[in-house]
C-alpha cells in the first residue's frame, strides 16, 4: 500500500496492487508538522505515536472513474504509480464498530 499526498490540494492517492484511488484527506489526519513536498514525492516514513494511534471504522465507497481534472490534482508520484491503471474516485464513510463488523 502506497499513499501519496499533496498538502496543497488536500487530495491523497492510495495505490495498492492494480488499484488506484483518489480521495480527500480524512479529517482525522493531522498534517501539522508534515513537510509540504508539493508535487514531489519522497519515500519518507512517519511513525505513529500512542497519541495519534486511534481505531476508526470506515467503508470505502466507489464513486466511479476519476475525470482528468481529478487525475491532474494527484501528486506526481501518485500519477506515476497509477500509469496504465484505472483511477477510481472514492470517499470514506465513517461507521460504528457494530456496523463495520
Amino acid at each position: 500500500l502506497d499513499v501519496y499526498m499533496n498538502l496543497k490540494s488536500n487530495v491523497i492517492t492510495v495505490v495498492s496492487g492494480d488499484t488506484c484511488q483518489i480521495k480527500k484527506l480524512p479529517s482525522s489526519v493531522d498534517i501539522n508538522g508534515a513537510e509540504d513536498e508539493g508535487d514531489n514525492s519522497t519515500n519518507g516514513e512517519d511513525s505513529i505515536s500512542q497519541a495519534r494511534d486511534q481505531k476508526e471504522y470506515s467503508l470505502t465507497i466507489d464513486l466511479g472513474q476519476s475525470d482528468q481534472s481529478e487525475i491532474e490534482s494527484m501528486p506526481v508520484g501518485g500519477r506515476t504509480a497509477c500509469e496504465g491503471k484505472a483511477v477510481k474516485k472514492t470517499e470514506e464513510q465513517s461507521v460504528s464498530k457494530e456496523q463495520f463488523e
